[in-house]
C-alpha cells in the first residue's frame, strides 16, 4: 500500500457502512480524508468520531447533495478553494431509485 501521509482523499457516502470504515482507516493510515455527504449532521458526527479515533486534522467535511447539479458545482468550487490537490477519490455514494423491492 502506498504511503498515505500528506495525501488528501475525498470519499462520498462516508457517513455509514463501508464508506465510514474506509474513511476511518484511511485517516488512521495518515491520509487527510474529506467526507462529502448530503446530511450535515451525520457528516459532522462521522467527522467527530473519526477525529477522536485518529487526529482532528485528519478529517473534514463538504456538504452537498450529488443529485442536485447546483450542489455539485458549489461543492466542486469549495473543494477547489480548500485543497491544493486531491490525491484520491472514492465514489462510494449510492442511490436506490425506483419502487422498493418487496418479497
Amino acid at each position: 500500500m502506498p504511503e498515505l501521509r500528506d495525501q488528501t482523499i475525498l470519499i462520498t457516502g462516508a457517513t455509514s457502512g463501508i464508506g465510514e470504515i474506509t474513511a476511518r482507516e484511511l485517516a488512521r493510515q495518515g491520509a487527510h480524508v474529506v467526507i462529502l455527504a448530503r446530511n450535515a449532521a451525520k457528516a459532522e458526527a462521522t467527522r467527530a468520531a473519526i477525529a477522536a479515533a485518529t487526529r482532528p486534522d485528519r478529517v473534514s467535511v463538504v456538504v452537498a447533495d450529488l443529485a442536485l447539479l447546483a450542489d455539485v458545482r458549489r461543492a466542486g468550487a469549495d473543494i477547489h478553494a480548500r485543497y491544493p490537490r486531491l490525491d484520491g477519490l472514492i465514489n462510494n455514494a449510492g442511490l436506490l431509485l425506483g419502487p422498493r423491492r418487496t418479497v
